[in-house]
């Protein structure tokens, strides 16, 4: 079995900032408390979300709270590109050519990517690219987080004991985003299980809506 304590070394890819804590937040953390060597790159600067700052002023907000956001995470490898938000998969090849790059250079064990099938069309761009890559490198963890949909995950880790640290750590000034990060519910997912998908917690599973369910003991320790 697969225990945290064996991922050395993380790439973790976000298209969005704020995607770092909706998405795997608490696994960071995690990390963090294990000392994981984690290098995080930001495809965009979130230019796109509803707000009644100005194009830029909203992008140089986002990065702001994006940096403060991973300092608190403990991440102090990273970089950020600029690509348009919300316009990644105009952008399919040159990201692919970035994060095969990037495994060649940081020669990670695990890959934490979005996930493939997410609604969000950035995101599965990006989860897809990963995919794609994963078949040329099956010797490296690829797990992918959720943020806009729900699957059933082949498995969880369980953030219970970090969960109120990783609360403190959600702050921003713009109220739209404010709204977001309020409503989003932090469970035992690698990153957030949200509460409505929850029908029951029984012995051995989780159950959830849609006939799903979790087997309580691929929650990774």
């Amino acid at each position: 079995m697969i225990e945290l304590k064996d991922f050395k070394k993380v790439l973790v890819l976000v298209p969005h900032p704020d995607d770092e804590l909706l998405g795997c937040g608490g696994l960071l953390l995690k990390f963090k408390s294990l000392g994981t060597k984690v290098h995080l790159v930001l495809f965009t600067k979130g230019e796109s979300l509803k707000s009644t700052y100005d194009k830029k002023s909203l992008m140089e907000i986002r990065v702001k709270e994006f940096r403060k956001s991973i300092s608190k995470l403990g991440i102090s490898s990273y970089e950020i590109f600029d690509f348009p938000d919300g316009q990644l998969e105009k952008y399919e090849k040159d990201i692919k050519r970035i994060i095969t790059k990037l495994i060649d250079s940081y020669n990670p064990d695990t890959v934490i990517l979005p996930f493939i099938f997410d609604p969000h069309k950035d995101h599965s761009v990006i989860g897809k690219v990963g995919f794609e890559i994963y078949k040329s490198n099956p010797h490296i963890n690829f797990l992918m987080y959720l943020v806009h949909t729900f699957f059933r995950a082949n498995f969880l880790v369980d953030i219970s004991d970090v969960v109120e640290d990783l609360k403190e750590k959600r702050e921003t000034t713009i109220d739209d985003l404010k709204n977001i990060l309020d409503q989003s519910e932090i469970g035992v997912a690698i990153g957030v299980l949200r509460k409505e998908n929850v029908i029951d917690v029984q012995e051995n599973r989780i159950i959830l809506k849609n006939d799903n369910y979790i087997e309580k003991d691929s929650l990774l320790k």
